[in-house]
């Protein structure tokens, strides 16, 4: 069952996020994922305007998704996040069987 990677966040620090951003899509790749938005346009239809960058990845499974987040080389590129973003929410959601 595939799994979705959530992440929002506000971008404090241009220059050092774009470092990580650089890093991300072969470890993504790596573990069987693959970026279905990143930081795209938003549009609201009901409730409250969400201000923060949103990321989706889409994964196999919650446990390859897992295995990304816990992963050395995730653990090195989340270093170079430090510093360049807060207001972090990261989460996993369980898709659909079809």
């Amino acid at each position: 069952m595939s799994a979705y990677l959530i992440g929002k966040m506000n971008i404090t620090d241009h220059a050092r996020y774009d470092n990580y951003k650089r890093l991300t899509p072969d470890i993504v790749k790596a573990h069987g994922g693959r970026f279905i938005s990143r930081g795209g346009q938003k549009f609201f239809l009901e409730g409250e305007a969400e201000s923060r960058r949103v990321v989706i990845v889409e994964f196999p499974s919650v446990e390859a998704a897992q295995k990304f987040y816990n992963s050395e080389e995730y653990k090195r590129a989340r270093h170079l996040r430090e510093g360049a973003a807060d207001d972090m929410q990261l989460f996993i959601v369980e898709g659909m069987d079809n």
